[in-house]
């Protein structure tokens, strides 16, 4: 995790965390249960690692009821919540990595290698849908639509890209 993108929730970050919550809470008890926390972060805009999520649930498993009460979850969560203002910059600064001949593609072989060796635990259902998104004809990710696409945010604004596109839906 990044250290210098954490924040401090807003009153906008509290609305959208207590939306999704409310939403995980079924019974309208006032509880989640742990294991819910990366769907209901997920839900509010956010995007934790696996190992995030790991960390946000055995924070939330102390001894007591085995439920997760909003303002527990609250707390949790900021510790870990990111400010995206950043992230389409430092996606395609991770991304210069891979693209060793500066021209804007990513060997796709390499980029699963890596991400297999020292990221994320992949299965071939997950690969073969990242490749389906983002792999051309020869094998290769295109940056600028990877990051178009990795980014929840717009890139030059910061903030949340609205869902759907004016007058894209087919008649």
């Amino acid at each position: 995790m990044d250290d210098e993108n954490i924040q401090g929730l807003t009153e906008k970050d509290k609305e959208d965390l207590k939306k999704a919550f409310n939403k995980y809470d079924k019974k309208n008890s006032g509880n989640i249960k742990p294991n819910e926390i990366a769907d209901v972060f997920r839900m509010a805009g956010q995007n934790p690692t696996i190992e995030d999520c790991n960390k946000m649930i055995a924070e939330a498993e102390e001894p007591g009821t085995g439920m997760l009460m909003f303002e527990d979850l609250e707390k949790i969560c900021e510790k870990y919540w990111r400010n995206y203002e950043n992230y389409a910059l430092e996606l395609r600064e991770a991304c210069v990595a891979f693209d060793r001949q500066d021209m804007g593609l990513m060997d796709f072989d390499e980029v699963k290698r890596i991400l297999m060796q020292y990221g994320e635990q992949l299965d071939d259902n997950d690969i073969d849908l990242f490749a389906s998104a983002f792999v051309n004809d020869t094998g290769k990710i295109i940056v600028d639509d990877f990051i178009k696409q990795m980014n929840p945010f717009e890139s030059d604004t910061g903030k949340k890209k609205k869902a759907g596109k004016k007058g894209s839906a087919k008649k």
